[in-house]
């Protein structure tokens, strides 16, 4: 970081970060990458996601932490229904869960495939699986309950209608690791809507609209990894809206997400309509809403 911290006297000096930094190339640097990724994130443009072995091993056993304690547990049988290859969710989801002693179950995304995978699951008793709900959902349609004792769910916002379907399948609440390709963030705790975040791994803060940064209240998420040589993040934007309760609030550090950077409706007043806030009104209805247009009335009352 020795260019960005040039005139750095304090950590409110250290500039945020809207990009990931440069991976380092030079062959004879013990910072060079030695596995590399390719993620199109929530926005479509390709990014490089880089570790040495030893950047691989620490976020392996970040996602292993937060996976012991959904309850995924050595001896276990976990089946996982998400992408691999570019998108290095399911390598890395799958070489967590064998340095946990679970065996592993690599069955893909694909929805042809999906009556073949709940039969290998049911023949094999599967008792846990990690996909995405949107996966989980198609699973569930198949017909034959499988006999889960956890779902961990990634990749999307689990809303309280999915959350109420996927029971259908699931002894216990489906619960949803928070992670995207740059860090391993937080997992959601059993009352759910809540997630944990080990600050020994990680230093969270929030960008409030007027652009404070502070270690916790409502904004955008800034992530710092305690971890990384070939690509250190460091107060790095991440585009997610989040309540965050730091550690200096008392009890575990925790935080609630509320949506997307962007994914709000802004009235002349001030007044903020999240997309979480749109979700849940429309989890809310007794029909399900596959497409919705809004109008937004500003009248004179505000």
């Amino acid at each position: 970081f020795a260019s960005v911290l040039v005139g750095v006297k304090g950590w409110a000096d250290v500039p945020l970060a809207l990009g990931l930094p440069c991976v380092e190339t030079d062959a004879n640097s013990q910072a060079r990458a030695t596995i590399s990724y390719f993620s199109s994130g929530m926005n479509g443009l390709p990014k490089q996601i880089a570790f040495t072995e030893a950047d691989w091993q620490r976020s392996i056993e970040h996602r292993a932490s937060f996976l012991r304690a959904l309850g995924i547990r050595a001896g276990q049988r976990v089946g996982v229904l998400v992408s691999f290859g570019p998108w290095f969710s399911g390598d890395h989801i799958t070489d967590a869960l064998l340095s946990l002693g679970a065996s592993v179950f690599p069955a893909g995304i694909s929805v042809a495939h999906m009556p073949a995978v709940a039969r290998l699951f049911e023949q094999t008793r599967v008792t846990a699986v990690v996909t995405t709900p949107s996966v989980a959902l198609s699973l569930a349609a198949l017909g034959p309950q499988l006999r889960l004792e956890q779902l961990v769910l990634v990749g999307e916002h689990l809303s309280a209608r999915v959350c109420q379907n996927l029971r259908a399948i699931c002894e216990t609440r489906p619960r949803s690791l928070f992670a995207s390709s740059e860090a391993i963030i937080g997992y959601e705790s059993a009352s759910g809507g809540l997630f944990r975040w080990d600050p020994e791994r990680t230093f969270l803060e929030v960008r409030a609209l007027s652009g404070t940064v502070t270690p916790s209240g409502k904004g955008e998420l800034v992530v710092t990894r305690r971890y990384g040589v070939a690509m250190p993040l460091l107060r790095y934007r991440s585009g997610d809206l989040v309540e965050l309760h730091g550690a200096s609030c008392g009890g575990e550090p925790h935080f609630r997400f509320l949506g997307r950077v962007g994914q709000r409706l802004g009235l002349a007043t001030g007044v903020q309509l999240t997309g979480l806030q749109l979700n849940s009104w429309l989890d809310s209805l007794d029909v399900p809403i596959s497409r919705a247009e809004l109008t937004v009335d500003h009248r004179s009352d505000g």
